[in-house]
């Protein structure tokens, strides 16, 4: 009788643990959690992952994409300009969230988030700071517009719900993936 209990409880455990992280993201905030998402969807199956080793991650807020958040992951090939205002503690206007995987950094802004030592941290070690004490803002650099992102468009009811887009174009100026967003 004790090992059958035993049995129950270790079983029970194991499909819980075994559960995916599409069936429970929508517990918490829902661009964090998307962002979550696309980021491992991004470095498990998007060939984009080994083009680059720092990606920069936005999401977007479109009226006529109302139904969806979009997260887009594309790679970062230009420094960090960190102005005056962008303190340890401060809300400031650099990108201040980072998630390091394999090697690779993926770095975002978060509004409600502060700058911290940390996220400064993984950028010095990742060489991606420039200083702008003078106010000149972001130096001359050369765009590859024929560069590719992964755009990915989720529901906002339901995060497990989602396509990933591969485009050189930016974000409202291709159709979105139709996706069935159905209500809960």
């Amino acid at each position: 009788m004790k090992n059958h209990i035993l049995f129950t409880v270790f079983f029970a455990i194991a499909c819980y643990s075994c559960s995916t992280s599409k069936t429970t993201v929508q517990q918490g905030d829902p661009p964090k959690d998307a962002i979550q998402i696309a980021i491992e969807d991004f470095a498990e199956k998007c060939k984009l992952y080994q083009e680059d080793s720092i990606f920069r991650i936005k999401v977007w807020n479109y009226n006529q994409h109302k139904d969806f958040l979009i997260v887009s992951i594309l790679g970062l090939r230009r420094k960090i300009i960190l102005e005056p205002e962008d303190t340890i503690g401060s809300m400031g206007k650099s990108e201040n969230r980072f998630y390091e995987r394999d090697g690779k950094l993926f770095l975002w802004r978060d509004n409600n988030y502060p700058i911290n030592r940390e996220a400064l941290g993984a950028f010095q070690r990742y060489n991606l700071i420039e200083m702008d004490s003078l106010k000149m803002k972001y130096p001359e650099y050369s765009r590859d517009d024929s560069q590719k992102a992964a755009v990915y468009f989720f529901c906002k009811n339901n995060l497990a719900i989602y396509k990933r887009v591969i485009t050189n174009r930016g974000v409202g100026y291709f159709n979105p993936p139709i996706l069935k967003c159905s209500e809960n």
